[in-house]
């Protein structure tokens, strides 16, 4: 909510605080005038108490009042009649606008709103508001508790002048009939101020006064106030250092008084001066018509004539805004206002602005009317306005006003307070216990009257109590307690008299008592033992407009209700309130109500962005149905912040079109042709008639414009909004259109001169990547460098792209997506600047006005407008933000993106893949046709291809001499040994075999290569970067580049899964290898039939895979949905060739063939060659290729990357070392065909492969997701006591899993051992332990045979020692180890040790002899000793045997 300058709690004291009439006689007055201010406005600033004051209750406790207030009045100040009361209320309205630059950013999901943190207009709308309305008979809260009579000194009978003040009171209260003002007790307390001028009078005379007053009134009673210390001769001098506090409440009455509900708006005629309160007048300007139905006021209707309560209200639809259908008879000229959400297409625009007003301003002027009947005391206002505050006042003078206040409030009101809370509060006590039968006659026994009926409608009853009515007794003393802050005894007090109310059916009674329960409940704060009676308010709201009729109260009820509610963040509530209070009959009351419910839509907790700015339309709406221009501009203006660019078109244009008229009435020419601006875009959704009324609205509007600036002798070039150019959108394409032929099928290909806007980043990694590979293969020195300067190609120009460099394009190159085709035909520079045209409207044809005309609709009166403009095509380079002062200011780079650069002609290339079908499998190889083609006018050179999926694109090898690569075109057989093949040098960009000659201008070639499949199903796009160099490089433009995009399906075919695990049955370094492989098609998919597995081969420099049974000579088939799971063993190669040797080659060996590879002819039979797999192998694993190259190439980008993984891992060569022992570096390539159905019933068979990179033991890696059940984890919701967030430090780095496997074991013993226990009882079983090193480091092995648990605790710094185990299975017999618990052996790399152990059994059984642990820790220290997987269990049986 908007912030306000009181809290709800000040805000609710400060308007129910106690009144106190002050009745001062004229030499009192006179004294005050030497300061240019009444006695009034002389103690206005010090009438809140700064310090705390307390009061006591009926039991005799002390409450302490924190900064008590009472509102000083003239007794003989009466409220403004409804007529005067709307004015003073809507030029309170008008007077106060919002400050420049008082808003606040609001971000709020996608939304960035600018609201206003304070609403000044409402808060004195709101203070006003409850000023104006008249004291009530259901309630004494604006009744007088006290009053002040005040003398001065001068006078020569003072005390005389006493007797008369009093008597002239008393006379008024006890009048009959009742007249305003309305008094609180029929005993108010009286108190009495002597007012002395220290300058002009005696002082004796004062003090002999005084004490007469003291002595007749009593000391209590009385105060000598003694002012003007300072002598007015003086006081010129000491008024400019003296302070002012009296500015802050007077500077807005004077305000209000040269203020009008618009600039240009007309005024009201002005009252008559005797119903003007002092507080507030008005100057009676008549300025530039109002947008409503306006008209002047008969005389009947600005009589001075009093009102009393009933008057007030019954006239309620005429005590605030007003209806403004009884003004609209005697107006002239009248506007119609336009619902907001109505279309504003039933007339031209222009029309309502183009309307001469010099009829009504003649009326205005010569009407006798319009005549200021308060010129005299306007003129005295306005020279009090100018003067000085004050003058004659010291500080001590203003020391003495607080003094005056703080006695009267303590030594005076509160012991008067005190005895009326007492006696009230004792005839209340009296009634309780009472029976309501017996009660009615006891209301007549002691004065009180029976409610009188005053009308036979329950709806509109108003009863009548008597003055000392018990009911009013009641309320009575709750207001009085609620006013001095003794909140929960006045709510104890509303709360019997609400029952009371309700009984009677005293409606405005009852309403009243519910509306003050709920605010006594607010005011206790945290000591209330309630909650805040929300229901109250809202019973109390519904009664006073639905069943008393009176609206006023029920808005006062809301005003309140709504601030406690924001105050509790209950900002729904709020709003739903104050949309309630909305009516037709105050549209000023309805705006700002409806401004507030907006307020609190956007504080919710969760923001109502929408609801904000629609309500605010509606407050706008409402805003300017009053002449309230300036808000209600500034209420559109906020809701357009929400609905600007979000596709709202019909709303947006009927803001910016309510924004435009507003500021035209308000003669704001600039923001009205910006405002109508808005309105002529591409994308408007309105007919073809309202654009073109909005296309002459503009118009007009602009040459009001151009005429007034004319006048100011500023001459304005006509920038036109039409046709719209978005300067951020402007696009420069460098590059040509892609011929016919391009794409083939349903393959999306993307040609060279298609604008390409989305994979950007991909693209510039493919080029960085072809030009970094390409300088390293060249043997160039600065690679570093070159890598560093790099910049990509750059065929479309965007606001997004870097623009410092000039564009370059080649002669007779187009720039074909710009509304502009260029055509350049020479070398140089080009510059685009703008745009220029003619602009107007079509004069309306007599036959359409006629038409239009006999329909009812006005015909157009503006005749055709053409305007000769410009529109200037500006584009702003990207923001700058590298250093401090840049990011500190708004610099931008330099965007030469329309001055681009015109080179000689270049060749020019154009791609096409042809036999690529639309959907492939997964991991399907097929054989395809790259068309490459020349359209420049120069020879083409070398052609090199990078593509965002390595393993997608490989050129055939055919015509390669195989042979030297060790390996021949005849597929592998299962057992047949490992093929040895030479390592090649992969790249990341392939050379595409051009002829030797290159292509020249026209010329064309078509290549044979392979694609595969990617792994994963769905739509893919693959990029492949065609870089081609030219015979003649050019010094500006060196090589262009072709990006061509290929869209594919790829449909579901086989998941493959591999893991490698060691084999615990040998000591030996062997690994099983485990193949799952299933067919991913359902069964009710005939698509893919059968899927064979054909051929499994293992690449690796370490390893060779060999079956583990005769499995390899069957054939594995899986039909749709089956799964099939295959092992092999894999053997470490001899380690008799060296390092360099073994790292240079790579081994290929057969594990698995259905004896029918390569079967599907010459082609098929290459993709088995080892040659092949070879070239393709690097393209199969998935590794981030883009950091290899980095690495390659010295890239400052991996310096910095390797920077930090240096800091990150201090010990990498020891951590390699042991990671040795787990890591396996093994990739399984797994051949499989699939016999495929098509649409039309006939069956092909498909080839395809998957690589499976097996990197770490026990890891599962595989191309397809296999469905795997999932555990989920326990839920934790207090953490353990002993489980401790320690940091890591950063020598345990190695995973845990690498340390469980530093050493493999197994136990070799006998399976069966015969003894005879009846002659020796103890039988030892011996054990053979063989350990061994897998990693390259020496590790220290500790046997522990003490443990029967692999669960470890840390025994020292060094290792972690098993610990105890609870007792074994009782599958298994018990036995024990002899000899030492703990073994300890060092094991250097890759050493082998063996270990014996003895077992002692005492009777026969089954016994694991496997029960041991075996921990390792580097000999580092870096770790400490980790458990070691144990090995499965290893059974001996114990027999007897006798002799």
């Amino acid at each position: 909510m908007a912030d306000c300058k009181q809290s709800v709690h000040e805000f609710i004291q400060s308007t129910y605080s106690p009144m106190v009439a002050v009745l001062c006689s004229n030499d009192a007055e006179s004294v005050c005038q030497k300061n240019n201010l009444c006695f009034i406005e002389l103690v206005q600033p010090f009438c809140r108490l700064t310090s705390e004051v307390h009061i006591r209750d009926p039991s005799n406790l002390s409450h302490a009042i924190h900064n008590l207030k009472v509102i000083m009045k003239e007794f003989d100040s009466l409220p403004p009649q409804p007529l005067l009361a709307k004015k003073m209320l809507s030029e309170v309205v008008s007077s106060c606008q919002p400050t420049p630059g008082d808003t606040s950013a609001v971000m709020t999901g996608e939304y960035n709103l600018h609201i206003a943190t304070s609403t000044p207009w409402y808060e004195q709308y709101r203070e006003d508001f409850l000023q104006v309305l008249p004291p009530a008979e259901h309630e004494f809260l604006r009744h007088y508790v006290a009053c002040i009579f005040v003398v001065s000194t001068n006078h020569a009978e003072p005390l005389d002048i006493f007797h008369k003040l009093n008597q002239q009171q008393h006379q008024q209260q006890h009048q009959t009939p009742k007249k305003l003002p309305k008094w609180f007790s029929p005993n108010i307390f009286k108190y009495y101020v002597l007012l002395h001028d220290v300058t002009d009078g005696e002082e004796s005379k004062a003090e002999a006064v005084y004490q007469s007053m003291k002595s007749t009134y009593g000391a209590h009673a009385c105060h000598l106030l003694q002012i003007n210390s300072c002598d007015q001769r003086t006081a010129q001098y000491s008024s400019d250092i003296m302070p002012d506090p009296w500015s802050q409440f007077l500077g807005r009455k004077f305000n209000i008084v040269d203020s009008s509900p618009d600039d240009e708006a007309p005024s009201l005629p002005e009252p008559p001066a005797q119903c003007l309160p002092l507080e507030l007048t008005t100057d009676g300007q008549a300025t530039f018509p109002n947008s409503v139905m306006e008209a002047s006021l008969s005389p009947s209707q600005s009589d001075g004539v009093l009102i009393s309560e009933s008057s007030f209200v019954e006239n309620a639809s005429e005590a605030t805004e007003g209806s403004e259908s009884s003004l609209s008879s005697t107006n002239p000229v009248e506007e119609i206002v336009d619902h907001p959400l109505l279309p504003d297409n039933e007339e031209p625009p222009g029309g309502d602005l183009h309307k001469k007003h010099a009829p009504l301003q003649n009326h205005v002027n010569n009407d006798p009317l319009f005549e200021d009947p308060l010129a005299t005391l306007h003129t005295s206002i306005e020279k009090r306005k100018h003067m000085p505050h004050g003058i004659c006042l010291t500080l001590s003078d203003h020391d003495r006003l607080r003094i005056f206040v703080h006695e009267f409030c303590v030594r005076g009101l509160l012991p008067y307070v005190e005895r009326q809370i007492r006696t009230l509060n004792d005839q209340l006590m009296s009634r309780k216990g009472i029976h309501r039968s017996l009660f009615s006659a006891t209301k007549k026994w002691f004065g009180g009257s029976k409610p009188v009926t005053q009308g036979l409608n329950l709806q509109n009853t108003l009863l009548s109590y008597g003055s000392e009515s018990p009911e009013l007794q009641v309320r009575r003393l709750a207001d009085l307690c609620f006013m001095f802050q003794m909140y929960e005894l006045a709510y104890q007090s509303y709360h019997t008299a609400k029952r009371d109310f309700s009984t009677d059916h005293a409606w405005p009674h009852f309403a009243g008592s519910l509306e003050m329960a709920a605010l006594s409940v607010f005011m206790q704060g945290v000591n209330s033992q309630r909650q805040y009676p929300n229901h109250y308010m809202e019973t109390a709201i519904s009664t006073y407009l639905s069943t008393c009729k009176l609206p006023e109260y029920a808005t006062r009820a809301t005003m309140f209700s709504t601030e406690v509610l924001k105050y509790t963040s209950n900002y729904s509530d709020a709003a739903i309130n104050l949309i309630k209070m909305t009516s037709e009959d105050s549209d000023l009351r309805s705006g700002l109500l409806l401004e507030q419910a907006a307020y609190c839509f956007i504080h919710m907790p969760k923001p109502m962005v929408r609801k904000y700015a629609f309500h605010m339309i509606l407050a706008g709406h409402r805003f300017s149905k009053v002449g309230q221009r300036k808000h209600a501009l500034r209420s559109y203006c906020q809701a357009l912040q929400v609905y600007r660019g979000r596709h709202w078109s019909l709303a947006e244009d009927h803001i910016n079109f309510t924004i435009g008229r507003q500021s035209f009435n308000l003669k704001q020419l600039e923001n009205a042709t910006n405002a109508f601006k808005h309105l002529l875009t591409n994308d408007s959704q309105q007919t073809a008639s309202q654009q073109n009324a909005f296309v002459r609205e503009y118009l007009f509007v602009y040459k009001q414009l151009l005429a007034q600036t004319e006048q100011e002798g500023c001459i304005m070039l006509a920038q036109l909004p039409l046709p719209v150019i978005d300067g951020t959108t402007i696009k420069l394409i460098t590059a040509m259109h892609p011929t016919a032929g391009q794409t083939d099928g349903d393959e999306a290909a993307v040609g060279a001169g298609e604008p390409i806007s989305a994979d950007v980043a991909v693209w510039e990694r493919l080029e960085q990547i072809v030009c970094t590979q390409l300088d390293v293969d060249a043997g160039g020195g600065g690679s570093l460098q070159r890598a560093a300067a790099f910049r990509p190609t750059i065929q479309c120009f965007t606001q997004h792209t870097n623009n410092t460099h000039h564009p370059l394009t080649v002669v007779d190159g187009t720039c074909p997506h710009l509304h502009v085709r260029l055509t350049p035909h020479m070398t140089g520079k080009l510059h685009i600047t703008g745009l220029g045209y003619n602009l107007g409207t079509q004069p309306v044809a007599p036959e359409t006005a006629s038409e239009a005309s006999a329909a009812g609709a006005k015909p157009s009166f503006i005749s055709t407008i053409t305007v000769r403009g410009k529109q200037s095509l500006e584009v702003q380079g990207l923001r700058l933000n590298s250093s401090k002062a840049e990011k500190a200011s708004r610099e931008y780079a330099d965007d030469h993106r329309l001055d681009p650069v015109v080179v000689p002609s270049m060749p020019c290339l154009q791609v096409s893949l042809r036999d690529v079908p639309p959907a492939m499998l997964c991991g399907e190889l097929r054989r395809v046709s790259l068309e490459l083609r020349n359209a420049g006018r120069s020879p083409l050179r070398h052609v090199y291809v990078a593509t965002s999926h390595p393993e997608f694109l490989a050129f055939s090898n055919r015509g390669d001499d195989v042979a030297t690569t060790g390996g021949g075109v005849t597929a592998m057989t299962a057992g047949g040994g490992a093929v040895r093949v030479a390592k090649c040098q992969h790249s990341l960009v392939k050379r595409v075999p051009l002829p030797p000659s290159g292509l020249p201008p026209g010329g064309a070639v078509t290549l044979p290569a392979w694609i595969r499949g990617l792994n994963t199903s769905g739509r893919h796009k693959v990029h492949m970067l065609f870089y081609y160099l030219p015979q003649e490089t050019t010094s500006k433009l060196r090589y262009r580049v072709l990006r061509y995009t290929a869209s594919l399906t790829m449909n579901d075919s086989v998941a493959v899964q591999a893991t490698a695990s060691r084999q615990y049955s040998d000591w030996q370094e062997g690994l099983v290898v485990s193949l799952e492989a299933a067919n991913m098609n359902q069964v009710q998919d005939s698509a893919i039939t059968e899927v064979s597995m054909t051929q499994v081969i293992c690449a690796s420099s370490s390893w060779t895979l060999h079956p583990l049974s005769q499995i390899h000579k069957q054939d594995v088939k899986l039909n749709p949905a089956e799964k099939t799971s295959l092992c092999f063993k894999s053997v470490r190669l001899p380690s008799n060739q060296g390092v360099d040797e073994a790292a240079s080659a790579v081994h290929f060996s057969c594990a698995y063939s259905d004896n029918e590879s390569g079967g599907g002819g010459d082609d098929d039979d290459e993709t088995y060659s080892a040659a092949f797999l070879m070239a393709t192998l690097y393209d199969g694993q998935q590794t981030d290729w883009m950091s290899a190259l980095l690495s390659r190439t010295g890239h400052p980008q991996h310096h910095q990357q390797q920077q930090q993984q240096q800091r990150r891992q201090p010990d990498t060569r020891r951590d390699a070392a042991l990671d040795v022992a787990v890591r396996v570096d093994l990739t399984v390539i797994v051949f499989w065909k699939a016999f495929v159905v098509n649409e039309l019933g006939s069956s092909t068979t498909v080839y395809g492969r998957h690589h499976l990179q097996v990197e770490t033991l026990n890891t599962i890696c595989g191309t397809l997701p296999m469905p795997t059940p999932t555990v989920k984890p326990v839920m934790k919701f207090v953490k353990d006591a002993n489980e401790q967030s320690e940091p890591v430090t950063p020598a345990l780095l190695t995973d845990a899993s690498t340390l469980e496997q530093l050493v493999t074991y197994c136990v070799r013993h006998p399976a069966l051992i015969q003894h005879d226990f009846t002659q020796n009882r103890l039988c030892v079983a011996r054990a053979t332990v063989i350990l061994h090193n897998c990693c390259e480091e020496p590790v220290s092995v500790r046997l522990n045979t003490s443990s029967r648990d692999t669960n470890t605790t840390s025994t020292d710094g060094d290792a972690a020692e098993p610990a105890p185990s609870p007792a074994p299975p009782a599958s298994f017999d018990r036995f024990t180890w002899a000899g030492a618990s703990f073994v300890n052996v060092r094991l250097r790399a890759r050493q082998t040790a063996e270990l014996q152990l003895r077992a002692c059994v005492c009777r026969p059984g089954v016994f694991n002899l496997s029960d041991f642990a075996v921990t390792a820790a580097p000999d580092s220290g870096a770790h400490q000793g980790e458990l070691q997987r144990p090995i499965p269990q290893s059974l001996v049986i114990v027999q007897h045997s006798e002799s």
